[in-house]
């Protein structure tokens, strides 16, 4: 990863969607064809969105998890069981950009929502597709170099993970 140097150098800007799970479905779809619902309501054309897997078994390299700002984790998969405790760790910590979204996708019933919202309050959590779809393109609404503002703020995101990585 590279610093933007100045605020036009976030266009276009490519954003990869960081998918954390052990199966391919949340919500029973299929997380391909959720990403393409989310990619359908992004404004404009300056944003390219992937998903991207990263593989539970690595969770240790947090300098590739911290370069996507939009983080979807299933709950049953990944933290229900503290199966992963290192992600567990960032979450607790926020060790993960500011300008980062993280959704917990939870499809366990409203007292499991409860559970996990009053376990990580400063996280977005998701109890429906229409929920995570919901959120991830409102914040990749936001975050979009069509925009100023949202130029700026991918900007800032940048600066802060070229940092932590020691780019500058």
């Amino acid at each position: 990863m590279q610093p933007y140097k100045k605020l036009e150098d976030v266009v276009p800007h490519e954003e990869n969607i960081l998918i954390l799970t052990t199966s391919d479905t949340c919500f029973n779809y299929d997380f391909s064809d959720i990403v393409e619902e989310i990619r359908e309501g992004i404004r404009g054309d300056k944003l390219l969105i992937e998903e991207y897997y990263h593989s539970l078994s690595d969770l240790s390299n947090r300098d590739k998890l911290i370069q996507n700002s939009v983080w979807v984790i299933h709950w049953n998969e990944c933290l229900k069981d503290d199966q992963y405790p290192q992600l567990g760790f960032y979450l607790e910590t926020r060790s993960y950009p500011n300008e980062a979204e993280v959704i917990i996708c939870v499809d366990g019933g409203s007292a499991t929502v409860s559970k996990v919202e009053s376990e990580y309050p400063h996280l977005t959590v998701a109890s429906s597709k229409e929920q995570l779809v919901a959120y991830s393109r409102g914040h990749l609404n936001t975050a979009n170099p069509i925009t100023k503002g949202g130029r700026k703020k991918i900007k800032r995101w940048n600066e802060e993970v070229c940092e932590d990585l020691g780019v500058i």
